[in-house]
């Protein structure tokens, strides 16, 4: 838990751990670090399960470097499941690795990443 901002923070590395609660004063956030990949995906799969009726939740996979196609498949599950039931997850950050993975896979759309990837400033106009 990240008393400072409010929100509810859940690491997502692997191991063991209680099962995440909502904030009742902000979103659940949770965190995938650097070496989550098909060897921990039970465990956040365990993890994102006691959140599919949460009700604000975020996702920050800033971290990820090398993006594991099992963890983007449960992800898409994840995101999916919580859209049919009218819940938003909404993505706090996306590795570089972890977008062109998802476009690869054709999954970044599911995943609405479409929608929350910050694609910067349009690009300067080409003078002739």
């Amino acid at each position: 838990m990240s008393a400072d901002t409010g929100d509810s923070a859940v690491q997502a590395t692997g191991g063991e751990g209680p099962a995440p609660q909502a904030s009742a004063d902000g979103p659940v956030v949770v965190v995938l670090e650097e070496g989550v990949s098909i060897a921990t995906v039970a465990d956040l799969h365990a993890r994102l399960r006691a959140l599919t009726q949460a009700g604000d939740v975020q996702i920050d996979a800033s971290h990820i470097e090398a993006p594991d196609t099992a963890v983007l498949q449960l992800l898409g599950a994840f995101v999916r499941e919580r859209s049919a039931q009218g819940r938003r997850t909404r993505w706090q950050g996306v590795s570089e690795a972890l977008f062109r993975m998802a476009e690869l896979l054709d999954l970044s759309r599911t995943l609405g990443l479409d929608e929350d990837r910050d694609t910067g400033p349009p690009p300067d106009p080409v003078s002739p």
